[in-house]
């Protein structure tokens, strides 16, 4: 099965690669982390990477020498980023279905996102973390 999702990495020419492509919120949430983390990140090589949905709306980035940028609520985020694949697609799950709603109650799709982001970043504080195989 296929995801909506798309990582791609930038360099400092602004020329960019995609390195995942539609795949789930998980796997392309541990392929940034991973590429954040390679040898060209850490040399300069890669000045940011981002995630898109399958309406090509970046929906996560991260740029070199600030971590995670975007979304500005997560910035700082670590418990999201260290997360394994499951946890990812749980909090995905849950943050799709409640942008969906937000939309259908007349909110633009940046309103809504964000709305639901809150929601679900404040629940992934104040939660236990899941338990399960990465």
């Amino acid at each position: 099965m296929t995801g909506e999702f798309s990582v791609a990495q930038f360099f400092d020419d602004e020329t960019y690669e995609y390195v995942r492509r539609f795949v789930t919120a998980g796997e392309a949430m541990v392929a940034a982390r991973d590429y954040s983390r390679s040898v060209a990140a850490r040399s300069g090589l890669i000045a940011k990477i981002i995630i898109t949905d399958g309406g090509d709306y970046t929906v996560f980035q991260w740029e070199r020498g600030k971590g995670i940028t975007y979304p500005p609520e997560a910035k700082g985020a670590d418990i999201v980023f260290n997360a394994n694949k499951a946890q990812v697609d749980a909090w995905t799950a849950q943050l799709r279905e409640r942008t969906l709603a937000y939309q259908e109650q007349g909110l633009s799709h940046d309103e809504a996102s964000e709305k639901a982001w809150r929601e679900v970043q404040n629940e992934i504080r104040t939660s236990p973390p899941i338990r399960t195989e990465p």
